[in-house]
């Protein structure tokens, strides 16, 4: 398994971050794109009539910027140890680079009496090759 830089890793975190105080209040995360230049970051949400949809057009845009690192944030599910839970994950890459970095973050779902709250750290998945 290859090991994100460090600039992917951060921006990975700062994204996570991000989704996850977009969502404190209740509410799915909707498909965003954070592309950064340099010390520029710029930030785009994508909405569709479905959420697959939504999550294809952040994974266009992120292949058509001419952006030095760009990630994809979404929300979802993940199975660790045996228990799946809602997470936000993070698809960072680095342009012109042949692998994509998954990072995931877990929360537990608001409830009647409390918001949705981040639960643990981002986590690590591993890399795939960028399509």
């Amino acid at each position: 398994m290859s090991v994100p830089p460090d600039a992917l890793s951060a921006l990975a975190i700062f994204a996570l971050d991000h989704g996850v105080a977009s969502i404190e209040r209740g509410g799915p995360l909707i498909p965003m794109l954070i592309a950064e230049t340099g010390s520029t970051r710029t930030l785009d949400r994508f909405v569709a009539e479905r959420l697959d949809e939504a999550l294809a057009l952040a994974r266009d845009a992120a292949r058509s910027t001419p952006a030095d690192r760009v990630v994809v944030v979404y929300d979802g599910y993940v199975t660790l140890d045996g228990h799946r839970s809602d997470a936000l994950y993070a698809e960072v890459a680095e342009r012109d680079e042949p692998v994509t970095h998954l990072f995931v973050h877990r929360y537990a779902p608001a409830g009647l009496r409390r918001r949705n709250r981040a639960v643990g750290r981002p986590a690590y998945l591993g890399s795939t090759p960028t399509p």
